[in-house]
């Protein structure tokens, strides 16, 4: 009977000691250099938790200290797990925090689809745009059909990445964007599409709006978004790949 009490003891202390199973979706923002610690926000539309299907509030999973982002004009769901902007008016936003975005090395990582080649489309931003000129945005070319980010540590100039590979629209596409110091990285579905340096890359982003489907809420996307990831360091190459691997299934 004693060993079977000390054996019960070992059993639940051990047991007290594991930490909670966690879903495949979990091990894309605890990966590696990301980590719990660096991954600011994690937007999935697919889970219930992040949007129950109804109203215009969207809460980042985890325990992050991100604010919650909110659907503008009719910004809308879609069952197959991601957003939907009509590149009329609708758009998702946040306001950044400085505890969040406001640092030297940052990545974004998501899905996207552009359902329209009528016009460029800038879909993500995290921008100030007035003195002194400060943030990064996302945008797809209708004449290249190539993806890019550019951005601004200050007004001294813009920096441009533009991706290499060819993406024509109506199709899905997972792009991130990393940056470390003044090295800057964008990818297309976990490869790397083109590098670029520029900028001192020792200045900060400010605490800018966040914005999903538009650029500062005034220009405005035609495209579908899903499964957004932020962090507050620069994805290695691997951390890249394998975050698109884990999701590709559901949109490739």
């Amino acid at each position: 009977m004693k060993n079977i009490i000390t054996l019960l003891l070992i059993a639940n202390f051990a047991q007290a000691q594991l930490p909670a199973i966690i879903s495949g979706r979990q091990l894309v923002a605890n990966y590696q250099t990301g980590g719990i610690l660096n991954c600011v926000t994690w937007i999935d539309a697919a889970n219930k938790q992040c949007y129950p299907r109804t109203g215009t509030t969207i809460t980042p999973l985890g325990n992050y200290g991100q604010n919650v982002y909110t659907l503008t004009n009719g910004a809308s769901y879609n069952s197959g797990g991601f957003f939907s902007f009509d590149g009329v008016n609708d758009y998702l936003s946040c306001v950044d925090g400085t505890a969040d975005m406001s640092v030297i090395n940052v990545s974004v990582q998501f899905w996207v689809k552009i359902k329209s080649n009528a016009a460029d489309q800038i879909f993500m931003s995290k921008y100030d745009g007035v003195t002194p000129d400060n943030g990064w945005l996302f945008y797809w070319d209708k004449t290249t059909t190539k993806f890019a980010v550019q951005g601004r540590e200050n007004a001294s100039g813009a920096i441009t990445c533009i991706s290499d590979s060819l993406s024509p629209h109506n199709s899905w596409y997972n792009i991130a964007y990393t940056k470390t110091a003044n090295v800057w990285n964008i990818y297309v579905n976990g490869v790397l599409a083109k590098s670029v340096t520029g900028g001192t890359g020792t200045i900060p982003f400010g605490n800018n709006y966040v914005f999903v489907g538009a650029f500062k809420g005034a220009v405005f996307a035609n495209c579908d978004i899903a499964h957004i990831l932020f962090y507050r360091t620069a994805l290695s190459a691997t951390d890249v790949l394998y975050n698109y691997q884990i999701t590709k299934n559901r949109f490739q």
